[in-house]
């Protein structure tokens, strides 16, 4: 029952190939969309001949989730923002085009604006990706000889965004499924999964609650969120909906311990199943369960582990009626648009200040060198930028990871399979291939998903090289070979330049799970705040993985390292505890609050003394 600490990785990243290839619900449908967006995207572009496709391609896979309310409501702000930066662009376009300095600023202005949006605003997801086109769209047009064409580069522009846009919109309205049902869908699996492992245990079905133990209920809360924001359901409903979301993740914790205990009758673990997968069809139909009989059991039997039976019947009977998810909870204050801190931080601006740096490297060094090819380089600066140094360094490396995969295949495509073809139809089966299975990498999870994203945008570059099939050898290694310069550019530029490290974070996610631990509420509430606890544990253990990449000179001692893995094995053990031993809560929060009181006033577990080390993670 116990969860082992992590060991954290220090100076080497594998991704967990389980990742990759575990299956998820609804993934096979998410790739499906996307390789659908990514092909309709291209067939028009190419139609049309607008220039750098593939950048076009690329950009669905930012546009685009799990359920169509959120894919919509991204689509629509990507659109809405670059219609009205591309509109000032048009106004400045004329007095920057034939003075290369002032191009210059105008490009590090707009980078810095928005990069700054990123780093303190919400519009962290869309803000870099907007950055980048503008960018890109400015030293487009100062390789043109004429007004007129400046300004048709300015539209083309816009239409990397505004394509992608319009088809995404088209598709999801079409075919892309709403929140509500695949929130329901989510507790449904993993109340199916509990039913089996009551009835039958075996070792796939006990990693798998693991895994989904590990993840908690974050994402079906997120779905009935956009639900919420977009009217899909009513009040009553979502709220319902929301406790059954904690419910089925305590109810999930509790399985796990049932199966690790002995004295638990096979008729009552059997009943308890037969409960759990009626519930499920009813999730699975569209409704929500209520009146849901408890479990006899006899509780005078000799070892039975009787609070846990009794925690479970109770989850059972108020699933979806807990009075603290309910319509008359008290609604959450909604953050602002930009982060509190967002004009008395210093690290917003210098995260947006290392960015646009590293991207005017990029751009000065192949227009120096009059090597265009190369231009991806600068895109790369913009896609792998985040807060800190070790999630900058973490992305990268799957960048790489993604690019280097993608840039195999691409070229394996060049060589052997694009002589072959004579129609646009050939081109977008590949595109539509890459794309696929870049969406289903991107569906296994923040881990590795980013390998998808840089999978498909490596081999879109490949073999998209105009509007019919080509195979010049020479552009794809221009390509990947800039992709591989951005990074080593933005490495160098965030581990020298007011470097950020994530220790602090780290720390106060520690510190907050630990008086998480110590202010347990009483009853049901209890249940369900504890199993919450072990998706933060896992965030915390991840968090540990990604500092031991920060280089040396940034980087905790083994002792800090040492302390907050001690953190996470005594939280693992103090759940144990709370769950199985109730009577012994006590001595478990004295325990706890006594490593609090040792974290806060330990040495080790001092932040680094770098401007923004405090900082949330991403």
């Amino acid at each position: 029952m116990a969860m082992p600490a992590a060991e954290p990785v220090r100076g080497r990243f594998l991704p967990r190939l389980r990742d990759i290839v575990a299956p998820r619900p609804g993934r096979t449908a998410f790739a499906v969309r996307i390789a659908l967006i990514c092909t309709l995207t291209v067939l028009v572009g190419e139609i049309n001949g607008i220039p750098e496709i593939a950048l076009a391609a690329y950009v669905v896979f930012f546009m685009n989730n799990a359920d169509r309310t959120r894919s919509v409501l991204a689509a629509t702000l990507f659109l809405l923002l670059t219609n009205v930066l591309i509109g000032t662009l048009i106004l400045v376009a004329g007095q920057v085009l034939d003075w290369p300095p002032l191009r210059l600023l105008a490009m590090a202005g707009f980078s810095v604006a928005l990069l700054f949006l990123a780093s303190a605003s919400r519009l962290k997801p869309l803000a870099p990706i907007i950055a980048m086109i503008l960018v890109y769209a400015l030293d487009a047009i100062g390789h043109l000889p004429g007004a007129e064409l400046a300004t048709r580069a300015l539209l083309y522009a816009w239409l990397l965004i505004a394509l992608p846009s319009a088809v995404t919109l088209v598709v999801n309205l079409l075919i892309g499924p709403a929140p509500v049902p695949l929130a329901r869908q989510g507790m449904a699996v993993v109340l199916r999964d509990t039913a089996k492992l009551l009835r039958q245990p075996d070792p796939d079905t006990r990693a798998r609650l693991q895994a989904q133990r590990d993840q908690g209920s974050a994402a079906v809360l997120a779905l009935l969120h956009v639900a919420g924001l977009g009217k899909e359901a009513p009040l009553g409903t979502l709220a319902a909906l929301r406790a059954a979301a904690g419910t089925t993740e305590a109810l999930l914790m509790l399985g796990l311990a049932i199966d690790a205990s002995k004295g638990v009758p096979d008729a009552w673990k059997h009943g308890a199943a037969e409960r759990l997968d009626g519930m499920a069809a009813i999730l699975a139909a569209g409704s929500h369960p209520v009146d849901i009989t408890a479990v006899a059991f006899d509780a005078q039997c000799a070892n039975m582990p009787v609070a846990l039976l009794q925690d479970f019947n109770a989850l059972l009977v108020q699933f979806a009626t807990d009075a603290s998810h309910g319509a008359n909870a008290p609604p959450a204050a909604s953050p602002g648009f930009l982060a509190a801190d967002a004009w008395t931080n210093p690290a917003h601006v210098r995260h947006a200040l290392k960015v646009t740096a590293a991207a005017m490297l990029c751009y000065l060094f192949y227009s120096a060198t009059e090597w265009q090819g190369i231009h991806t380089s600068l895109i790369t600066c913009y896609m792998v930028a985040l807060d800190s140094t070790a999630e900058t360094t973490e992305k990268l490396l799957l960048r790489i990871t993604g690019a280097v995969a993608g840039a195999v295949v691409g070229l394996a495509l060049i060589v052997w399979v694009l002589p072959e073809l004579d129609d646009i139809g050939g081109l977008l089966a590949l595109v539509a291939g890459a794309a696929f299975i870049g969406g289903w990498i991107v569906a296994s999870g923040p881990r590795v998903g980013y390998i998808g994203f840089q999978f498909s945008f490596a081999v879109f570059l490949c073999v998209i090289q105009g509007t019919a099939p080509a195979f010049d050898l020479a552009v794809a290694r221009d390509r990947i070979v800039g992709i591989l310069i951005g990074n080593a550019v933005i490495y160098l530029m965030f581990a020298h330049v007011w470097p950020v490290s994530i220790a602090g974070a780290i720390d106060s996610a520690s510190a907050a799970l630990l008086r998480q631990l110590v202010r347990l509420p009483a009853g049901t509430a209890r249940l369900k705040a504890l199993a919450a606890v072990r998706a933060q544990a896992q965030a915390i253990a991840h968090q540990l993985e990604v500092a031991g990449l920060e280089p040396r000179r940034l980087r905790k001692p083994s002792a800090w390292f040492t302390k907050h893995e001690q953190v996470l094995r005594e939280a693992a053990a103090a759940e144990q505890h709370l769950l199985l031993e109730p009577a012994v809560a006590e001595t478990c929060v004295q325990q706890l609050q006594q490593l609090a009181d040792t974290l806060n006033h330990s040495p080790s577990g001092d932040a680094v003394d770098t401007p923004g080390a405090a900082r949330h993670a991403n």
